[in-house]
This record gives C-alpha cells, structure tokens and sequence, in this order.
C-alpha cells in the first residue's frame, strides 16, 4: 500500500473544515492501494473559536476519532522527519493558503521541509482572499514554495492563473473534497434530526455584519411558509426569531449533515452549507460575503445555480423552492471525474 499524508486543517471546530478531511482521506483511500493518513498537526497558538462550546468541541474530536481515525497527541511543528513516514504528501483542501488570518497558513501548509523523493501533492487549495487584496510579501511566498509541488490543484478557478505564472507544471481546477463523495456516503454517517415538523435550515458563519439581513430573510420566509427555523446563531435576544425550533450550534458533523438532508430549505453564507445542500438536492439561497464571493461564483456559476446567490436582499416574491438540479449534477458528474483523474495520476494509479 502506498503511504500518503494529509496536512489540512482538520482540527477547526467548523463543519466544513472536518468534513472536507473526512472526504478528502476517505476518497484518496477508496481509488485503490492508497492508505491515507491525516497528519495530526495543530499550529501553535492556534484556539476555536470564541463560542464554541465544550460539548461541540467534544463532538468534533469524537468525529476526528472514530471517523477520520486520528489518534495519539497531536503536535505543533512539522519536521523532515515526520514528513519522512510518507511516499505521498498532500496539501489541502479548504482554504489552506489565505495569507490574511492573524496567524498565515503560508507558513504552515506548503510541505516544507519535506524530502525531495517524496511526491508533493496541492489538492483543492483555496486561497480564500482576492489575489488583488495580497501584499507583495505575501506573494513572494507563493512564488517561494509553489515550484515544490509535484502536483498541483486549486478549488477555485479565480486563482488558478494566480498560482499556474510561479510553475511550469499544469495547475488544475478540482472539486472541494466532500464533492467527491456521493449522497450515499454521507447517509453512512449522518444523523437524522427526529424532526417532525417543518424546518428551514439557517447556517451563517461570522465572516461580516450580514446577520440581521439573513435573520429577516428567515424571519419573512418562515411567516409565510409556517416552517420552523433551526439555526447555529447563539447568544441571541429572546424572539429574535418568530418561529424558532432551537439552535445546532452544538451539533456534530454528522448531525449537521442530517440536519441538510432533512431541511426544507437551506440559508446560508456559508461554502460548504450550500455545497451539503447541493449534494442533498436541497432547495438553498447562498448569501455573498464580499471578501469571499469568488468561491460562490466559482462554484454556483458552472452549475448555473447563480440565481441562488443573494447580494443583500431578495424579496420573497421571487424565492422558489423549486430547483432543477439535472444540468448542476451533469456538470458534477464530470468536474468529479476530472477531480478523480488528477488524484490517480498524483498517485500513480493506472
């Protein structure tokens, strides 16, 4: 079996964060003679979240355990000879190289000082930030550490001619890793909520001040359709919501994930709540954060599922629980297969 590590940020106490782990091993694992291993490596200073709760961070390191299969200590410096323990190394997904959060993931998650005779892999890397918005000591990193990759791939087409001027190797556009796996696969997995009545699912990730126009969006959806709201906002004054079933701000991935499959209709600002949607076959609306609306672009646009993208507002008159996924899962079918071909020839599997 050929050995490969993972380097990602699986210890984020974030739905999406744990789940694109869990793909992205369970994936590389399911083409054949790979064991796919995640590197337990935590960097130092990093802390959740302000908010997140013992019992979430509890739920989150079960998940890491019994699903990903992580165990022993963890540790917060990467050395050749850690490295060294792999024939394959890979780098991703998520936003693995966005430059601006207060500690950088450039300095982190680039493989160095791994050996030269390991293969160096960048699967789905997501900068996460205009490439126009970089200061030019951010970018002379890039330009540093990108010729060390043996293969090369990005999750957002937006930066893939950003990365492709630092290489003479190809850089390929690739799906987010929980695209890789099916419907199926997630119903492994997930726990079903035991719900009864009707809900709509809002999923908002604090990346700006939007909170008050996604909570009046669901405030006017759920009088007009009698549904219930479930939400993951916490601290919040009594009746914020006027038809409020509780929060899952303490809910595991995989109660997350059934929480998706079960809603009648998903709100969300966040990549990974309208890719579980998608997958789901749930009816959504994907409110655009600015410093990150490339991602959504990048990724409703192809499936022409754009007209589920809101820029502020949107009146009810023009919501639909109507979607047609037929076009969005053909185009799937092949950026899955592209995805899966890039992997294959990484690892060197006919």
């Amino acid at each position: 079996m050929k050995k490969a590590g993972i380097l990602t940020f699986h210890y984020a106490v974030n739905y999406g964060a744990a789940l694109q782990c869990y793909a992205l091993k369970k994936k590389a694992e399911a083409l054949g003679d790979i064991s796919a291993e995640v590197i337990n490596f935590i960097p130092p200073g990093w802390k959740p979240a302000s908010g997140t709760t013992n019992e979430k961070t509890g739920k989150f390191n079960m998940f890491l355990r019994d699903k990903i299969k992580i165990e022993g200590p963890s540790f917060s410096e990467l050395t050749s000879d850690i490295y060294g323990k792999y024939e394959y190394l890979i780098a991703g997904s998520d936003q693995i190289w966005n430059p601006s959060e207060a500690w950088s993931k450039l300095d982190y998650y680039t493989l160095e000082p791994a050996p030269d005779n390991i293969i160096k892999i960048a699967y789905a890397a997501s900068i996460g930030t205009p490439v126009e918005m970089m200061t030019h000591g951010q970018i002379q990193k890039f330009k540093q550490f990108i010729p060390g990759f043996d293969f090369l791939s990005v999750r957002e087409d937006t930066h893939n001619k950003f990365i492709q001027q630092f290489t003479e190797k190809k850089t390929e556009t690739v799906l987010d890793p929980t695209l890789l796996l099916n419907a199926s696969d997630y119903e492994e997995i997930l726990i079903n909520p035991g719900k009864n009545e009707k809900y709509i699912l809002l999923y908002f990730l604090n990346h700006d001040l939007s909170a008050p126009n996604i909570i009046s969006f669901c405030n006017k959806l759920s009088r007009k359709t009698g549904y219930k709201v479930i939400h993951n906002l916490q601290d919040l004054p009594a009746n914020t919501f006027c038809n409020e079933s509780g929060s899952f701000n303490s809910a595991s991935p995989e109660e997350f994930v059934g929480l998706v499959k079960n809603a009648e209709i998903v709100i969300t600002n966040s990549y990974h709540g309208t890719i579980f949607s998608i997958i789901f076959g749930r009816p959504f609306y994907s409110f655009i954060v600015k410093s990150m609306a490339s991602r959504i672009y990048d990724l409703l646009c192809p499936l022409r599922l754009d007209d589920r993208i809101i820029e502020g507002f949107k009146p009810l008159s023009e919501v639909s629980f109507e979607l047609d996924y037929n076009h969005a899962y053909g185009k799937l079918s092949i950026m899955k297969s592209n995805s899966e071909r890039f992997l294959k020839n990484a690892f060197n599997i006919q």
